[in-house]
Parts: C-alpha cells; sequence; structure tokens
C-alpha cells in the first residue's frame, strides 16, 4: 500500500495488539455504557507522479478507517469516560493491521472534563470540521500542526453560550526538556465557527505554533479558512512562517460538492495542495464519493495526482 506521497506504509507484525483488541471488544459487553464503533473509508486510487519512479497505478487505499471502544461509567459526582481507538488496514494490503489512535480515560461532569494519555491535540481538534477532505487528502500534507501526542494531560471547559476552552500539558518526561502546551478557544454557533490556537514547545515537534480557523455557513454554502503561522526556528531560513488554507461547499440534496486549497512551507519547502471531489448521501451512515487532487513540492521539484472513488462507511 502507498501513502499519500507516493511511498510504502508497511508496517510490522502486530498480532498481540489483535488479540488485546479483541478481548476488550468482548469484555466491553459487560460494561452498559461501552459502545463500540468503527469507521470504514476506503477507495479506488489512481496514483500518478511527476518524477516516475514507479508508473502511474491503480490500487485499493484505506484511509484512517478504524475500530473503538468508548464509553462512560457512572462514579460520585462525576462520570468516568474512556476510548481506545485503533486505526485498520481496510484494504489488507499492510503487515500490520492495527495503529494506535486516540487512547485515554478521564472524568466528566458540569465543569467539562480531564482525560489524560495519548489524544489529538486542542490545536488539531481547533479546525473542527473544517477539512473538507479529511484522512483522503488529508491537511497534514502540507501544514503543521496536526498532531495526536502522548503523554497529555487536557481539561476541556464546558460550553457556554457557544464558547470552549481546551487546553492540555504534554510532559516531556526528560530533565532535558520542558513540557509542552497546547490551547484553543473556540466559538460554534449557528452558521459561525470560529477558534484560536496555539502550541508551545511541544516534545519533538514545532516550538511555536498559532493557528486560527473561521467557518461560515449560509443556507447550502459553506466558506471556511485557516491561516496558521510558525516560528522561524521551524522552517529554513528562506521559508514563509505563514501558511493557509481556503475551502468551499455547496450542498444539493444528497450531493455535496466541495473544494479546497492549501499553500505553506511549514512541512516542506513550498508544498501546495489543491483538491476537487462530490459527496453522495446513501444513508445517515454511509456516504460515496470521488475525488481529484494536485500536490507539489517544489523542494523536491515533484508533483502527485489522485484520482478516486470510495466509500466511507461508519458503525
Amino acid at each position: 500500500m502507498t501513502n499519500k506521497h507516493g511511498t510504502s506504509t508497511l508496517r510490522q507484525p502486530t498480532s498481540k495488539l489483535f488479540v488485546i483488541l479483541l478481548s476488550v471488544i468482548m469484555v466491553s459487553n459487560v460494561f452498559a455504557e461501552a459502545t463500540v464503533y468503527g469507521k470504514f473509508n476506503v477507495a479506488l486510487e489512481y496514483l500518478n507522479t511527476d518524477v516516475q519512479v514507479s508508473d502511474p497505478v491503480w490500487s485499493v487505499e484505506s484511509f484512517a478507517s478504524r475500530l473503538g471502544i468508548r464509553g462512560k461509567d457512572d462514579a460520585n459526582l462525576v462520570q468516568v469516560i474512556y476510548a481506545m481507538e485503533y486505526e485498520v488496514n481496510g484494504d489488507g494490503s499492510s503487515a500490520s493491521p492495527f495503529k494506535q489512535r486516540d487512547i485515554f480515560v478521564g472524568v466528566t461532569g458540569a465543569f467539562g472534563s480531564l482525560k489524560m494519555g495519548y489524544m489529538d491535540t486542542p490545536v488539531k481538534v481547533s479546525q473542527g470540521h473544517f477539512d473538507l477532505f479529511n484522512d483522503v487528502v488529508d491537511l497534514d500534507i502540507v501544514m503543521a500542526g496536526e498532531h495526536r501526542v502522548a503523554n497529555q494531560i487536557n481539561a476541556s471547559s464546558a460550553e457556554i453560550e457557544g464558547f470552549k476552552l481546551d487546553v492540555s500539558s504534554v510532559l516531556s518526561e526528560s530533565t532535558s526538556q520542558d513540557n509542552g502546551y497546547s490551547m484553543s478557544f473556540s466559538y460554534d454557533g449557528p452558521q459561525l465557527y470560529v477558534a484560536l490556537a496555539a502550541d508551545q514547545s511541544l516534545p519533538g515537534l514545532e516550538d511555536s505554533l498559532q493557528r486560527m480557523t473561521i467557518l461560515y455557513e449560509i443556507e447550502a454554502v459553506r466558506i471556511g479558512a485557516l491561516v496558521q503561522q510558525v516560528s522561524s526556528e521551524d522552517v529554513c531560513d528562506s521559508c514563509e512562517v505563514l501558511g493557509y488554507a481556503l475551502n468551499l461547499s455547496y450542498r444539493y440534496e444528497a450531493f455535496r460538492f466541495k473544494s479546497q486549497f492549501m499553500s505553506s512551507d511549514q512541512v516542506a519547502t513550498g508544498r501546495a495542495l489543491g483538491a476537487v471531489g462530490v459527496d453522495y448521501t446513501l444513508a445517515s451512515s454511509t456516504v460515496a464519493h470521488v475525488y481529484a487532487s494536485r500536490y507539489e513540492d517544489d523542494g523536491l521539484n515533484t508533483g502527485v495526482t489522485r484520482v478516486g472513488i470510495g466509500l466511507i462507511h461508519m458503525f
């Protein structure tokens, strides 16, 4: 199987992990509030690179298909919440079927929630539903900040009149490196979503990052903008610290027509990506979609064209 950049993504076997996850799913039936859930996101895709390391190829690709368990149990004054989620290779072409996603335990109540574990950072979560091609032609191909990190302690406030605060401390587990922080402040209204977010000194990642996301919806049209800045230490000397992404979508009956463009030097020099697509809702939990994208990398002087048709089903 190939990834979004046209390179191999084979992983090492994790048969023990399969046994553990299967056991957890079986045990989950004991708990009334536990839910086993998942998502298939599989497509038939054509990939062609400008620099021909291989011939153009058709393949079946899995984009962050997943299987997990989540739930809550009553406790004194609060509820215990938990989740254990793994990415699965829906096309079956990898040596390993599992890759770790969000895994956490915590408590929730009228105050909000407090969690610890391996989770998306508040900066990543702050994009909300901005990315119209999420997992398939993902934001992280061009933009920094799309991180899921370990050793995280997260506190999220309850939503008040649409406003919410989300803060995480990321422990470095090292005396030679300071702990990192990630935070966001958002407003989610009937037509408008706005989020301001920042990362600071995340271990092994960007030194400093600030992000603003805006989504505005009027009737069947939704427009979005994401602007992000990183520290000059996180890019090359001649690179821009600012990156941006813009998108537009239009709903007509069961169809959603969508387009998205993003550009930055934050992941690599001179990366830009444009994508167009159409979603068709077959059922409340099932969407068929077609897409086409063009990715260019000035630093490598190459580009990648992708065209696909796929099915997304959640359960």
